[in-house]
């Protein structure tokens, strides 16, 4: 799947180093059919699928520019490497969220109405997402929406961006990164709200929890 020609990977490593834009685009197209085939293989039931294929891309991209791969002819391994990686944590993220499904699904339901609570939560969230949003660059924010919202396909936001598959892959890239930074961010901010609430609360109880 990754066999790759030693001598091109190795001109590969040697252009992307010195900063060669086209030879990551070569790059890509070299083991892009590669990688897609053993995530799909790992990953039968995911549709995470593009994306992990693009992070692979990416990481290796970045891992070449930083002198990481010091030796070209161990390039196909390397993103082998790093496939697998990627793959391993999906399946835990995977199987993360498959058991809080099945404790939701365990839970009794009295009714199936949101409650306030659960509204203003469910609201906040959409607030936060929106500012997340807001606060990215222009073309990661328009990356994001044309991708996942409006579905489009990467070969058509690049021609009507005027990107190459490169800069697509890095920016959408970048822009998944710092949303999920800031996100985790807002949920450690969340959870520290939450128990300083609790203490409040038991304060005003007298000390009872």
């Amino acid at each position: 799947e990754l066999g790759g020609h030693s001598l091109l990977a190795v001109r590969l490593v040697d252009r992307i180093e010195h900063g060669d834009k086209t030879a990551e685009e070569m790059l890509c197209k070299e083991f892009q059919r590669g990688v897609t085939l053993i995530v799909k293989r790992a990953l039968r039931e995911s549709n995470a699928v593009g994306d992990l294929v693009n992070d692979v891309l990416i990481a290796a991209i970045t891992n070449i520019r930083r002198g990481y791969v010091q030796d070209g002819r161990t390039l196909p391994g390397y993103i082998r490497t790093i496939t697998h990686r990627r793959i391993a944590a999906e399946i835990q993220e995977l199987q993360r969220r498959r058991k809080e499904s099945t404790f939701e699904h365990m839970a009794p339901i009295a009714d199936d109405r949101p409650t306030p609570e659960q509204r203003r939560i469910s609201s906040e969230r959409h607030q936060f997402a929106v500012r997340i949003l807001a606060s990215l660059p222009k073309k990661q924010r328009e990356i994001l929406r044309r991708f996942y919202l409006e579905e489009q396909t990467p070969d058509q936001i690049c021609a009507e961006m005027g990107l190459t598959d490169t800069q697509f892959r890095l920016l959408k890239s970048r822009a998944k990164e710092r949303f999920g930074q800031l996100g985790r961010k807002h949920m450690i901010v969340a959870r520290v709200q939450v128990v300083a609430s609790e203490l409040r609360r038991a304060a005003a109880a007298g000390g009872k929890p």
